[in-house]
């Protein structure tokens, strides 16, 4: 289950975290490149734990290396935004404290489990909400739009994180307690 960094599934995830540069590069230049950018970055999500399981390639390096590629690309454009006063620190701070607490949950889970961690829908659902709302402010979108999107991105950023701190305390609980 420890697996190589260099897989397919993997160098995916690595690319991904590599249209982080594009992406805050084409919004803040107004280039419409950027949906090109967001896009890859939303396939790729998907396509490498979807290769990693077709192919077997399933791997306790590519359950690091990929929300670690979701982070630096939402921390990259929420930062843009943070200094542009799209959104507040407040919620750059509540992004970052979800991360930090996922990622220290997950090394715990792998280490004294042995267990590797996973993703869940809610999580992928906030990225995919994330993206909305960075298009919408970088296509000034009307802010009603702007605002809800922000609001359900907020709620599935909040849902997301108790969902994947309840999954990966369960079995290190049960681990302490037997």
């Amino acid at each position: 289950m420890k697996g190589s960094i260099f897989n397919l599934p993997n160098l995916i995830s690595l690319l991904r975290a590599l249209t982080a540069f594009p992406i805050v590069y084409g919004i803040k230049h107004n280039q419409p490149i950027v949906f090109l950018w967001v896009g890859i970055a939303v396939i790729t999500d998907w396509l490498d734990g979807f290769l990693a399981r077709r192919l077997h390639m399933e791997s306790t390096v590519g359950a690091i290396i990929d929300p670690i590629a979701d982070f630096v690309v939402i921390a990259s454009v929420m930062t843009f935004f943070t200094l542009h006063g799209y959104i507040s620190q407040s919620l750059w701070w509540l992004m970052f404290f979800r991360y930090l607490t996922i990622f220290i949950a997950a090394t715990i889970l792998i280490n004294y489990t042995e267990q590797k961690p996973k993703s869940n829908l809610l999580g992928k659902c906030s990225v995919c909400v994330f993206c909305f709302y960075a298009l919408s402010v970088w296509l000034s979108f009307n802010q009603p739009l702007m605002t809800i999107t922000l609001y359900i991105f907020v709620t599935l950023l909040l849902l997301s994180w108790g969902q994947y701190l309840k999954t990966y305390a369960t079995p290190i609980l049960k681990k302490i307690s037997s």
